[in-house]
């Protein structure tokens, strides 16, 4: 069986998140997480939109902690959006180490050169965006449990990290600010990623009975696909029902 699959998928709690993904674009939203740079563990938000590299045969766990619904795409599509799989390291890992000396250095630099000091720093702190932990502790429905991150293959999409007279990423302060937050993912829309529905090889939903409205809202996007494009579409729909029964 492949490890690999020629399909990245992006999961999503919501049929409505779903259609809207299908009638736009998949858009940049912040998530927070633990700065690897940082010893104390500090979070920061950073835009990014993810997938997974897993087989539909190993997926169930996934959308335990994801959601339930999903669209699939081609995995040449997205290399060749600059999608790619992100770099997992545990605390004691040299390259964390690497990346620190990488950072101290910028920071002396920036002193030398306060006018751009912002920019540097973003630049090195870019690289850490594309970093996990090998594992770590995850909050799902007020529980806090230890899961292997490592075991869902991501990949991810980011955007300039330097955006027009802005930096895309906020502190976990500014992102509990609800006003800051929706701001700064407003305005990351603009790098949003185009697809067309020949790049998409799977919609997930969550359950057999929403196969045939999925199939309707379909139709009422046509402004966005053509009329074989959404049949070709419609035939591309699988439940998670089917998925946990047949895979």
């Amino acid at each position: 069986m492949a490890i690999s699959a020629n399909t990245l998928f992006h999961f999503t709690s919501r049929y409505d998140t779903l259609i809207n993904i299908l009638k736009s674009k998949f858009f940049p939203r912040l998530c927070l997480e633990r700065g690897l740079w940082h010893p104390g563990g500090k979070k920061w938000a950073i835009p990014m939109v993810c997938f997974c590299d897993i087989p539909l045969s190993n997926i169930a766990e996934h959308t335990q902690k994801y959601g339930n619904y999903a669209i699939g795409v081609k995995k040449a599509w997205a290399i060749e959006q600059g999608i790619t799989p992100i770099l997992y390291v545990h605390d004691n890992s040299s390259f964390i180490g690497q990346g620190l000396d990488a950072l101290k250095w910028s920071l002396e630099l920036c002193e030398k050169d306060s006018e751009h000091l912002s920019e540097r720093l973003a630049q090195v702190m870019s690289m850490f965006f594309m970093m996990k932990p090998y594992e770590g502790y995850q909050v799902r429905d007020g529980k806090r449990r230890k899961i292997r991150f490592y075991d869902e293959r991501e990949w991810r999409y980011i955007p300039p990290i330097i955006g027009k007279d802005q930096l895309n990423f906020l502190t976990e302060e500014d992102f509990n600010d609800e006003t800051k937050r929706e701001n700064l993912n407003s305005f990351n829309e603009q790098y949003g990623v185009s697809f067309n529905p020949d790049v998409i090889n799977y919609i997930i939903v969550e359950k057999d009975d929403e196969i045939v409205p999925l199939m309707h809202d379909l139709h009422s996007i046509k402004g966005n696909f053509s009329y074989n494009s959404v049949e070709l579409l419609s035939s591309r729909i699988i439940s998670m029902d089917r998925i946990r029964e047949d895979f």
